[in-house]
């Protein structure tokens, strides 16, 4: 894992330099996108066989994207999954399987959140429409929209 095969393989030496900080300063606030490079980064050190490097990008990962996204977000599943291969890999089998049932488990509870929302926004609708909102509904869609530069909420 050499600096210039990193600089090679990531999209602009930017992104090169913003993993670097990351693997090797202790104090780093990441983006999203940090994120999401580091984890690529840990996956692209699992097929390359360091398997102890990966799995330590892969929790740090794993943490920083269970407190920047929450717990059941797609990108901190990911990254659960990219730490039990990397487990997996290296025949730690008691480790992978809890991971990988977290990970099955949040994602097939994710479409039935998505169905919950979409039933809550529905009902929102018919009641606006049918003149049923609440004062306080009304006065919170008004704010919304002045923050959203007048677009409809």
């Amino acid at each position: 894992s050499s600096p210039f095969l990193l600089l090679l393989l990531l999209r602009s030496s930017q992104e090169a330099k913003r993993v670097y900080e990351f693997l090797f300063k202790s104090v780093h606030v990441m983006s999203a996108e940090d994120i999401i490079i580091a984890n690529d980064y840990a996956v692209l050190l699992l097929h390359m066989g360091d398997t102890d490097a990966a799995e330590t990008l892969c929790k740090r990962a794993v943490n920083a994207s269970d407190s920047f996204f929450g717990p059941t977000h797609e990108n901190t599943l990911i990254a659960k999954h990219n730490l039990a291969v990397g487990y997996y890999d290296r025949g730690e089998y008691a480790r992978a399987e809890p991971l990988y049932r977290q990970v099955k488990q949040n994602q097939e509870e994710e479409p039935r959140r998505r169905m919950k929302k979409k039933k809550k926004k529905k009902k929102k609708r018919r009641r606006r429409r049918n003149g049923e909102e609440g004062e306080e509904e009304r006065r919170r869609r008004r704010r919304r929209r002045r923050r959203n530069g007048g677009k409809k909420v």
